[in-house]
């Protein structure tokens, strides 16, 4: 047996897989193709880029990831994502006064959507109160966890987001 048709056989037996560092789509889709019934759960420490997971050929494996969010705009993105378990959404755009109430609504009705999901944090970072207040007032759901981390920074910030990640495993 030649080392491709051991990592394919490797492959196939593995049911569920947890990434410390983000990895390659290419490579995620490899696994997937080699088993499709592989559970992937991305880290939760780093924001990836929403369009690329969900347009991955994966993208139906993946059940925890941390996706950053343009001011809520992507949220047709999380249909492509449909057995997410647990999500984060991280709001790196810090100099928005006032979302787009439109958006946040159709990022609720994809969240609410999200047929296997367990807890949802929206990690917020520094962006002005009015914005948080908007998602704070907007974004309500009954039957699973939602946290929302708004305002912190530095080595706070770091220890914070990691005692939030526990509760995903």
């Amino acid at each position: 047996m030649d080392e491709d048709e051991s990592i394919m056989k490797l492959g196939a037996l593995i049911d569920e897989i947890y990434f410390k560092k983000i990895p390659d789509t290419g490579l995620l889709s490899e696994l997937c193709e080699m088993n499709e019934n592989i559970r992937i759960h991305l880290p939760m420490a780093e924001a990836l880029h929403l369009h690329e997971y969900a347009e991955s050929y994966c993208s139906e494996n993946i059940v925890s990831a941390n996706f950053e969010t343009d001011v809520f705009i992507d949220s047709e993105e999380l249909y492509k994502l449909p057995n997410l378990e647990n999500l984060v959404l991280t709001c790196k755009n810090h100099s928005i006064d006032k979302l787009d109430i439109r958006d946040l609504h159709d990022m609720q009705l994809s969240i609410e959507n999200l047929v296997h999901k367990k807890k949802v944090v929206f990690d917020l970072g520094k962006i002005n109160d009015v914005p948080v207040q908007q998602v704070k007032d907007t974004m309500r759901f009954s039957g699973f966890e939602i946290e929302i981390i708004h305002g912190k920074i530095g080595k706070v910030y770091q220890k914070s987001k990691k005692e939030v990640m526990k509760g995903f495993k």
